[in-house]
């Protein structure tokens, strides 16, 4: 399987004439060829550096000349012969499908009998940054007496609009748990300003220290408001993207997938049964604009949460739900791309049980590459996990 792949990529993508030294080059071999052995890629700032060095006076004035040097690199040859392959079967080692992966704030680990732990890049979180803090704001306090904001809340949310328009780097100041708190005490307060109220929140988590800062408060108000949410098409998908921009963090991802019991009325819940009801739900709606940021968000759980062994029940409902809308809805290529990776960390954490449930909607992931390219390392390395799966069990069996 794994020389079928190199194979494929040596006489696709990976061409001599296809070779640019900056943009197609061995790096970006390396990242795929990781993403289809791991599920994850290399260190992005080793992928970042053609990126960083062009955003350098140098760089902008010798890119003109790397665009023209026509450089490609001898090659071409088959990849491998059957005489170094065992007749065609490759003599390397297949990763097991029960294979521990741990994670940390910036790297996955995975570890095997054959050899010593090596950390691997985790891929990105994916933000929302479909905001206008502008609008948002001026909507908010041109009616203060709607909200029943006093003068003094007032200037918090002009203190809030000014942190939202610097730039994150250059900041010298930050908000603190006065500005959030009136923010969730308005969003819990309905009305039409709602909607402006999640704007401005979704603007803000994007931010580390504002993550940390709602992580630190405990009231559960934003979670009672997700909890109560209406039908509203518009709120449900705008607070689908504060919790996907929430999610892209460990702390906020355990926060939001926390199992610890709350009372609610007269019944008891959790942060993780109102998350995954809401995303369960969204996903199972066959419709995009609800699709994307519920897909992104297990994305970004799924990279991001340490401890997701302890979520089995949660992993199942959230597959299932991904596998559903990916065999029966249109989607686009980001969000095929976080459904995918996702179920490629979740086979990591349960691999008896997801592989079953995937092999099981006869899904044809093949598909998707052929749509797009960029699909076709995930799909690859999707096709590989599931194919060892079955060797492992025929093997076991």
């Amino acid at each position: 399987m794994f020389m079928d792949y190199l194979q494929e990529m040596a006489e696709s993508k990976y061409r001599p004439e296809s070779y640019h030294i900056l943009d197609n080059n061995c790096n970006c071999f390396s990242a795929d060829v990781a993403l289809f052995l791991t599920g994850t890629g290399i260190p992005s700032y080793v992928i970042d550096l053609p990126r960083e060095f062009l955003a350098t006076p140098l760089g902008q004035m010798v890119k003109p000349l790397l665009d023209h040097m026509g450089y490609a690199p001898g090659g071409g040859h088959k990849a491998f012969y059957p005489e170094n392959c065992g007749g065609g079967t490759s003599n390397l080692p297949l990763p097991s499908s029960s294979t521990s992966a741990s994670t940390s704030s910036s790297t996955y680990t995975s570890t095997s009998s054959s050899s010593t732990a090596k950390p691997v890049a985790k891929p990105d979180s994916v933000f929302f940054h479909d905001y206008d803090v502008d609008a948002s704001v001026s909507l908010i306090t041109s009616t203060p007496a709607d909200l029943h904001l006093s003068e003094a809340e007032i200037k918090l949310m002009k203190e809030i609009h000014e942190y939202s328009k610097e730039n994150e780097h250059e900041l010298h100041w930050s908000l603190g748990a006065t500005h959030i708190t009136l923010l969730l005490r308005l969003l819990n307060h309905g009305g039409r300003q709602s909607l402006a109220i999640l704007d401005v929140l979704q603007c803000l988590v994007v931010r580390q220290e504002i993550r940390c800062l709602l992580d630190g408060i405990n009231d559960r108000q934003f979670i009672k408001y997700v909890h109560s949410l209406t039908e509203d098409r518009s709120a449900r998908i705008k607070t689908l993207k504060v919790l996907s921009n929430f999610a892209a963090s460990e702390a906020g991802s355990k926060r939001l997938f926390s199992k610890t019991e709350w009372q609610h009325g007269s019944d008891k819940t959790s942060n993780a049964k109102v998350v995954v009801a809401l995303t369960v739900e969204s996903l199972l709606r066959d419709d995009l604009d609800f699709a994307q940021p519920a897909a992104t968000l297990v994305f970004n759980m799924a990279i991001n949460h340490s401890s997701l062994a302890q979520l089995e029940d949660e992993i199942l409902e959230l597959s299932s739900a991904i596998l559903h809308m990916l065999g029966s809805c249109s989607t686009d290529s980001q969000t095929t791309k976080c459904c995918i990776q996702s179920l490629l960390r979740f086979i990591s954490i349960d691999s008896q049980v997801l592989v079953p449930l995937i092999n099981a909607h006869d899904i044809d992931w093949n598909a998707f590459g052929e749509k797009d390219a960029s699909i076709k390392p995930f799909v690859l390395s999707l096709n590989f996990k599931l194919q060892d799966a079955h060797l492992q069990q025929t093997t076991t069996g």
